[in-house]
């Protein structure tokens, strides 16, 4: 079930667009990285469609790689 609009839904395209940005990426760059389009991404950051439980997992593993340019953001 989607859970478009939800709270946690919101969260998550808030990382996913928080680490995007620390990294200066453009979406279509950061689409790249993700193996998805440009559009996906710009969803998943608009909370337009439900972000996989696969790319969560990655979003987590790119903050604790990239956890000090979050940090300093």
């Amino acid at each position: 079930p989607s859970t478009k609009g939800s709270s946690t839904n919101k969260q998550d395209s808030a990382r996913l667009k928080r680490l995007r940005t620390a990294l200066n990426m453009t979406t279509r760059e950061f689409a790249e990285m993700f193996g998805k389009t440009h559009a996906t991404i710009s969803y998943w950051e608009n909370g337009k469609t439900e972000i996989p439980n696969i790319a969560l997992k990655l979003l987590s593993i790119f903050e604790k790689d990239n956890a000090k340019k979050l940090k300093d953001k």
